[in-house]
């Protein structure tokens, strides 16, 4: 019986071990995503635990808590009268701010353990999942909430989330803006394309738009021809086929829609299902 208890203690030990060190590496290589520092002034991240989800209380690292208390706020000593603040979520339409108390909770004497300040309210009840790699910001005494590994890396991440700021600080940063680019060194994986796929599929669209009614005007290429690209269905970073039957000669409005507008699922069948059967007709000649 004891060897069983020593033995179950031991894997409880690795498990928690294993669950905390994989947070840590969610939280890390979100660190890495963008430049958070070009963007706020203040800022931490960390991954939402199991406990901040069963407990309804989310505890903030220190980073986190130096974010909030440079907006101006400071946790409430009593956990049953805290202090409500209303945090800007970014990049999601569907929410545009949350409100969280703030408080300190007071640990057992059992426990040993400093008071540690802690969120409630919307933030933790409604809004995050464990798992979510939650940032918390501010700019001046306003703060800012988001799920930054929901992100994109890099500069798509980047400009996508200086666009989600206020107005005001938009400008003021633009203006601020001098001298040439800072440069950086990528190492990338690219996939190398089937010339003659692409070939196949601009002598297919006959210099047309390939997505069903389509009425964006075409401009020439240097060399008199039309301007079209030649876009993948099914990704090719989901393992989809270098096929002409994968592949679709677009303009560039709808092949921009296919990757970022609200409809582009709705697109992607539409165009799949027109090369489907263009195909099939193909196919059925003699």
């Amino acid at each position: 019986m004891f060897f069983t208890d020593n033995f179950h203690a031991t894997m409880n030990v690795a498990s928690l071990s294993s669950r905390s060190s994989a947070r840590a590496a969610k939280t890390e290589q979100t660190e890495k995503t963008v430049d958070w520092g070009i963007f706020f002034e203040n800022w931490g991240i960390k991954t939402v635990t199991r406990n901040d989800s069963e407990k309804k209380a989310y505890v903030l690292n220190a980073d986190q808590r130096q974010a909030v208390e440079a907006a101006g706020f400071l946790p409430a000593p009593d956990q049953n009268a805290p202090q409500l603040i209303t945090l800007s979520v970014l990049l999601e339409p569907s929410r545009q701010s949350v409100v969280a108390s703030y408080y300190l909770a007071r640990r057992s004497k059992q426990a040993q353990r400093a008071a540690e300040a802690r969120m409630g309210r919307q933030l933790i009840k409604e809004w995050l999942q464990p798992g979510d790699v939650l940032l918390v910001a501010n700019i001046g005494s306003h703060l800012y909430a988001l799920k930054a590994d929901s992100l994109p890396a890099g500069g798509v991440g980047s400009e996508r989330l200086a666009s989600a700021l206020p107005a005001e600080v938009i400008r003021a940063r633009a203006s601020a803006a001098a001298g040439p680019a800072q440069r950086r060194n990528v190492r990338c994986t690219e996939f190398v394309r089937n010339p003659y796929v692409v070939a196949a599929a601009l002598l297919r669209a006959q210099g047309h738009c390939e997505t069903p009614d389509c009425t964006h005007e075409l401009f020439q290429r240097d060399d008199g021809t039309p301007y079209l690209e030649v876009h993948h269905l099914v990704p090719l970073a989901s393992d989809g086929p270098d096929t002409l039957s994968n592949v679709a000669a677009l303009c560039p409005s709808c092949h921009r829609e296919i990757h970022h507008g609200v409809h582009g699922a709705q697109r992607t069948a539409a165009v799949l299902a027109r090369i489907e059967t263009m195909t099939a007709a193909a196919g059925a000649q003699p």
